[in-house]
């Protein structure tokens, strides 16, 4: 059963995230609004998990790119997307959002209007020395 266990899932959501600078500035049910909209979308695009996240014993490796007009400075771009890691995680597909669950990669991809959207890349199983030294 374990072969038929997915290694490697990617999803496109036609959002982007709220900029971190202006998270802060909202009132609080506005910011849960956006909570409970990456979670529809999520659902919607990314569906449910077809095993248990709790058996995991894998790190799981997101890979989320950001594709926008105005790219975004790096410490906010991150801190934007904690919505989406926390609709990814209560739909079942990481078992927790902590660093011994989760490896945590990012990027911004400058684009059209049109083309707007948020690329995910979930991964299971990798070691850290197939993907490199992060400190570099």
């Amino acid at each position: 059963m374990a072969n038929e266990e997915p290694q490697a899932l990617s999803w496109n959501i036609p959002k982007i995230p709220v900029a971190h600078n202006k998270v802060l500035r909202q009132h609080w049910a506005v910011r849960r609004k956006d909570a409970q909209d990456w979670k529809i979308l999520c659902r919607a695009y990314c569906g449910l998990p077809h095993f248990n996240p709790l058996k995991l014993d894998e790190k799981i490796t997101l890979e989320i790119t950001v594709r926008r007009v105005r790219l975004q400075d790096p410490d906010n771009s991150v801190a934007s997307l904690k919505p989406l890691i926390d609709a990814i995680r209560r739909l079942g597909w990481l078992k927790d959002d902590n660093e011994d669950c989760l490896r945590l990669i990012t990027a911004q991809e400058k684009c059209r209007k049109d083309e707007e959207g948020t690329r995910i890349l979930w991964i299971r199983g990798i070691d850290k020395g197939k993907l490199g030294d992060d400190n570099k």
